[in-house]
C-alpha cells in the first residue's frame, strides 16, 4: 500500500514534468517553424544573389583573359602580316600594344617550334632566350599542348624562368600554310592579376576562392569555413571551381530567424515553467483539500478513496486488512482549561507520536477534532490488531508541558478486521468506534 501511494505520487510529479515539457516544447516548435521558413527564404534570397553576382565575376574574369588573348592574337597576326621583320618596328608596335595593360603584363615572347627566340621586353627577360620551353617540368605539357592541338591554353600560376610567379597564356603562330610554326606568349604578373580579382570582389562585395585541380590558386583557404556557394568557371582555356562568400552573411543575416530560435527556446521554458507550475499548484490545491493543515495527516477527503483500495486489495489477495480508531482522553477538557492553542499543540504532538509509531505500509487519517484513524492494509488476525493497539497506546500515553502546566494525554482506542467485522468500512468504523468508546468507559474519569 506503501509503495503503490509512493509510486502514485512519483507518476504524478512525472505526468506533470511531460505535461509540462510537452507544452513548452509545441508553443516553442510553432516559433521553429517559422524561424526553418525564415532560413529557407534566406537561403533562396543568398542562393539567387550568389548567382548574380557569379555571373558578373565571371564575366569580368573572362574578359580579364580574353583581352589579353585578343592582344595576343592582334600581336601575332601583326607579324605574320607584317611586310617587316623590324625588331624596332616590332617593339614600337607591342608597346603600343601593351600600354594599357602594362602594369598586369610582364612580358611577351615568341617561341619558334618550342624555343624562345624573342622576348619583350628584352633585359630583364634575357635568360629566358633560347630555352625549349617543351623541356620545362612545369610548363612542357602546356607548350606541347598547343603544338599539338594549335589551340590557345591557360596556365598558372607556375614559376618563371627569368624569376618571380605568373599566369602565362599560349596562342600558336601558324604559317601561310597553315602548318605550326611557333607559338607566343603572355606573361601575367601573379599580384597583378590577384589584384584585378580582388577588385572584381570588392566591386560585388563578396570573397572569393578558385580552385584548380584540388589546388587553390586564389583566394584564403579559410574561406572554407564559411558559407560558400559553389559554380564552375568553364572555359575553352580553363575549368576552375569558384566559391563565393557573400560579405555580411554572418553579420547581417538571418537575425530574424535566430531571434525566432531564442524567441522558442523561452518560450519553452516559460510555458513549461507556467505549466508545471500551474500543475502543481492543481496538486497543492488538491493535497490542502485531502490533508488536515494542522497536523499534515490525511483527512476524511482521501479516506474513502484509500478504504477502497484497501479492501479490494483484501479481497483480491484474500488477506485480512483492519482499521484502528483512536480518540484522545479528556480533549475537550485541555482545551476548556489551557485554550484551544494549546490543544492545537497536543494534536500535533500526538500525530507525531503517531507517525514515528505507525509502521511504512500504515496510513494515518485526522477524522477531525482529536479523532485519528489509522488503517492498516495487512493483517493476520485480530491478535495482530490488539497489538498495534498497545503499541500506539504506549506511543500516546505521554506528559506535555504547557507554560508551566503538566498534561497527561492518554487515548483511548477500538479496532475492526476486514471482513470479520464487516464488508464496508461503515460497519468497520461503527464497530470500531463501538469498541474505541466502551475502552474509554473504563478509564476514570
Amino acid at each position: 500500500m506503501w509503495m503503490r501511494l509512493k509510486l502514485k505520487k512519483l507518476f504524478k510529479y512525472k505526468s506533470a514534468v511531460f505535461q509540462a515539457v510537452v507544452v513548452g516544447a509545441l508553443l516553442s516548435a510553432v516559433f521553429f517553424v517559422f524561424a526553418m521558413f525564415e532560413f529557407d527564404r534566406i537561403e533562396k534570397e543568398e542562393t539567387i544573389e550568389a548567382t548574380e553576382k557569379f555571373i558578373v565575376f565571371n564575366n569580368q574574369f573572362d574578359t580579364l583573359v580574353h583581352n589579353n588573348i585578343n592582344l595576343l592574337k592582334g600581336f601575332v597576326a601583326f607579324i605574320m602580316t607584317s611586310e617587316t621583320s623590324e625588331e624596332e618596328r616590332i617593339y614600337d608596335f607591342i608597346e603600343v600594344l601593351l600600354k594599357p595593360q602594362r602594369a598586369l603584363i610582364n612580358n611577351v615572347g615568341i617561341a619558334k617550334d618550342t624555343t624562345i627566340i624573342w622576348n619583350y621586353p628584352l633585359e630583364p627577360n634575357k635568360s629566358t632566350i633560347g630555352v625549349d620551353l617543351a623541356e620545362l617540368p612545369e610548363q612542357g605539357a602546356f607548350v606541347r599542348s598547343v603544338k599539338s592541338s594549335g589551340h590557345a591554353v591557360f596556365q598558372g600560376p607556375v614559376n618563371l624562368i627569368q624569376g618571380g610567379r605568373g599566369f602565362i597564356i599560349r596562342y600558336p603562330i601558324m604559317d601561310l600554310n597553315n602548318d605550326y610554326w611557333g607559338q607566343a606568349s603572355i606573361v601575367l604578373r601573379e599580384d597583378a592579376f590577384k589584384n584585378a580579382i580582388k577588385l572584381f570582389e570588392e566591386d560585388l562585395d563578396i570573397r572569393s576562392i578558385i580552385i584548380k585541380s584540388n589546388e587553390i590558386i586564389y583566394g584564403d583557404e579559410a574561406l572554407l569555413s564559411e558559407k560558400v556557394f559553389w559554380f564552375n568557371f568553364s572555359d575553352t582555356l580553363f575549368v576552375w571551381d569558384v566559391g563565393i562568400v557573400l560579405n555580411g552573411f554572418n553579420q547581417d543575416r538571418g537575425y530574424f530567424a535566430w531571434g525566432l530560435i531564442v524567441i522558442g527556446m523561452f518560450a519553452f521554458g516559460i510555458a513549461a515553467s507556467a505549466t508545471y507550475a500551474s500543475i502543481r499548484a492543481n496538486d497543492i490545491v488538491k493535497h490542502e483539500s485531502m490533508h488536515d493543515q494542522l497536523t499534515g495527516l490525511r483527512n476524511r477527503n482521501s479516506l474513502d478513496e484509500t478504504m477502497e483500495q484497501v479492501m479490494a486489495a483484501s479481497k483480491r489477495n484474500k488477506v485480512k486488512s483492519g482499521i484502528l480508531l483512536i480518540d484522545l482522553n479528556k480533549f475537550k477538557e485541555i482545551n476548556d482549561t489551557f485554550g484551544h492553542s494549546v490543544g492545537d499543540d497536543v494534536l500535533k504532538e500526538t500525530a507525531q507520536r503517531l507517525k514515528e509509531a505507525a509502521r511504512a505500509d500504515e496510513v494515518l487519517f485526522r477524522l477531525g477534532g482529536d479523532e485519528f484513524l489509522l488503517v492498516i492494509p495487512v493483517v493476520s488476525d485480530r491478535e495482530t490488531m490488539a497489538n498495534i493497539s498497545a503499541r500506539l497506546h504506549e506511543s500516546l500515553t505521554y506528559r506535555l508541558e504547557v507554560h508551566g502546566n503538566s498534561i497527561i494525554v492518554t487515548a483511548s482506542m477500538g479496532y475492526a478486521v476486514y471482513d470479520d467485522d464487516g464488508a464496508d468500512f461503515d460497519t468497520l468504523f461503527q464497530h470500531a468506534d463501538k469498541q474505541m468508546y466502551i475502552e474509554k468507559s473504563l478509564k476514570p474519569r
